[in-house]
């Protein structure tokens, strides 16, 4: 009766076993680890300027991990973390933005409290933020491991690196990024793209 008992746990824990490793190699288990909130405005923000929305889902993952309420030490506020000064400027230069979001007032003479609510509006923050790294990825001509660098390091940054050879701009060079925190940032930016692309 014993060995019965004992044979019926090993071939009921087998089967467990077994039924977990087919649940970790399915989407919808990794989906709980690797969730992709907000992910129709992203798609749509995203098609907007022209960007891949996977890359646009890492981002945000590794700037707020999808808190749209999150503020850094650094100011930098919302799901793709962007400081109000950029959002200021990207609202005063792009008028199809201003439209959406400040329609017939002057962004150079709204208060701040307005422009933090535009970066704290999930609709607002991702719009602003495809935009801005839009504007980054034409000013690196296509380049977009400068660009998530930039958006990250700076751009003056990435282009100091560029013009002296410190970064040759290349996504299988990015070991070579001089800041380490720009450098862990963009690694993590394209490792998670990869999988958010598989999963989605």
């Amino acid at each position: 009766m014993r060995r019965t008992v004992s044979r019926w746990r090993r071939v009921l824990l087998a089967l467990l076993i077994l039924s977990l490793l087919a649940l970790a190699g399915s989407k919808p288990f990794w989906r709980l680890f690797y969730p992709f909130p907000f992910q129709q405005l992203v798609r749509d923000e995203a098609r907007r300027n022209r960007l891949d929305p996977y890359l646009v889902a890492a981002m945000m993952r590794v700037e707020s991990h999808f808190n749209s309420k999150a503020v850094s030490h650094r100011g930098a506020v919302g799901l793709l973390q962007l400081l109000p000064l950029t959002a200021r400027s990207l609202l005063e230069s792009e008028a199809d933005l201003r439209d959406r979001f400040l329609p017939g007032q002057n962004p150079a003479s709204v208060g701040d409290q307005a422009i933090l609510e535009i970066l704290l509006d999930p609709g607002g923050n991702v719009a602003l933020g495809c935009r801005y790294l839009r504007y980054l990825v034409d000013h690196f001509d296509g380049n977009l491991a400068a660009a998530v660098a930039a958006y990250n390091g700076g751009m003056g940054n990435v282009g100091t690196w560029l013009r002296s050879g410190a970064w040759s701009g290349r996504a299988t060079e990015l070991a070579t990024i001089p800041y380490g925190e720009t450098r862990r940032y963009v690694e993590a930016v394209f490792r998670l793209r990869d999988l958010y692309a598989r999963l989605y």
